[in-house]
């Protein structure tokens, strides 16, 4: 089930590091300071994370347009090991939209 601004404001900051699912591999990852936005990409037989920015500083429906946008990117790109499409790219992208 895909998560609403409601749900993810009564999420509660977790012990444990703990991952709440949207669809199409966005997850909001919480631990015990943070809500990080994580995008897992599988390309062949490896998964790819990416890490965006907190919540509430991006919201669901920018997490959703960054998820999308670097999912176009990385399938569209040779991903070895480490992804050469660096977070400072993203970061560019995010502020330029």
């Amino acid at each position: 089930m895909k998560l609403t601004e409601l749900k993810l404001r009564n999420i509660r900051y977790a012990d444990k590091i703990k991952l709440y699912a949207d669809g199409n591999g966005l997850f909001l990852c919480v631990s015990k300071t943070k809500k990080k936005w994580q995008l897992s990409i599988r390309k062949g037989t490896k998964v790819v994370h990416f890490y965006g920015d907190e919540y509430p500083t991006m919201s669901l429906k920018a997490a959703r347009e960054w998820a999308e946008e670097t999912r176009e990117l990385a399938l569209g790109s040779d991903i070895q090991g480490k992804s050469q499409l660096s977070f400072t790219h993203y970061a560019e992208l995010y502020r330029n939209r």
